[in-house]
C-alpha cells in the first residue's frame, strides 16, 4: 500500500501522513521542533491536538514543511492552517513563479558563484519548488470565514504609527503591481506568523506597525 503524503484535520486531531523511517522522522522532528508530535502506529500518522493550530507559528511551520516535502491537505486542515489558495492568491503565486524564472534565466550573472549568487540561486529554486507545491493545495472560492492568519499569496494591510497605510505581499522578488517583503528576511518571517490585529515592532528603536487586515 503506497504511503500517503498529507496533513488532515479529523475531529480534534491534526494527522500528518508521512513515511515513518529514521531519515524522515529526523527531518520532521527537526523542522517541527516546537510542536508536540507523536507517532500513532495504528493510523500510521504523526498526530497533534488541533488546538495547537491556534498558534500562527505552528500553522506556519506545518505549511512550510508541507510545501518542502510535497504534502497535501484535506479541506478542513487547509482552512484551519491557512494552507489554501484562492483565485487572487493563486494569481500572485504564479506571478511570483514567473518573476523567479525571469531572474534565473534572463538576469543570470556571467559568474554565478560571484557575490553570493550561489546562495541566491539556491534560495530562488527552493522558493519556486515550494510555490509549485502550494498550487496543489485546496482551492477555495474565497478566504474561509474567520481565518485571521497568513496564507500563501495573501495581502497584508498595514498601518504604521504615523498613520501611513500600505499593502504588502510576501514574495522573494518584486511582483508587478505589489510591494513585496522577502519571506526569508526577519520582517517577512514575522509577517508569516502574524494574525490580524498584531502590532509588530520594526526593531532598533524604530516605529511599529499594526496588521489591519489579511485578505485575498
Amino acid at each position: 500500500m503506497p504511503h500517503r503524503h498529507a496533513i488532515d484535520l479529523i475531529n480534534d486531531e491534526i494527522l500528518i501522513y508521512f513515511p515513518y523511517n529514521r531519515e524522515n522522522n529526523r527531518a520532521l522532528r527537526e523542522y517541527t521542533q516546537p510542536i508536540n508530535l507523536h507517532w500513532d502506529r495504528s493510523r500510521r500518522a504523526y498526530c497533534l491536538d488541533a488546538a495547537e493550530a491556534d498558534s500562527p507559528e505552528v500553522c506556519d511551520i506545518l505549511r512550510g514543511f508541507a510545501s518542502r516535502r510535497g504534502l497535501r491537505f484535506n479541506r478542513a486542515a487547509a482552512a484551519r492552517l491557512g494552507a489554501f489558495v484562492t483565485r487572487s492568491t493563486g494569481e500572485r503565486i504564479r506571478a511570483e513563479i514567473r518573476a523567479i524564472d525571469h531572474l534565473l534565466t534572463v538576469q543570470t550573472m556571467p559568474n554565478p558563484a560571484a557575490d553570493g549568487q550561489d546562495e541566491l540561486h539556491d534560495r530562488l529554486h527552493a522558493r519556486r519548488r515550494a510555490l509549485t507545491a502550494i498550487l496543489t493545495w485546496p482551492a477555495f472560492p474565497r478566504r474561509p470565514e474567520g481565518c485571521d492568519i497568513a496564507s500563501p499569496g495573501c495581502l497584508f494591510h498595514l498601518r504604521y504609527d504615523d498613520g501611513e497605510e500600505e499593502t504588502r505581499v510576501l514574495a522573494v522578488t518584486e511582483i508587478e503591481g505589489y510591494d513585496n517583503i522577502p519571506p526569508h528576511r526577519p520582517l517577512g518571517k514575522t509577517l508569516g506568523t502574524a494574525r490580524i490585529g498584531d502590532r509588530i515592532p520594526l526593531g532598533r528603536g524604530r516605529a511599529s506597525f499594526t496588521v489591519l487586515d489579511i485578505t485575498d
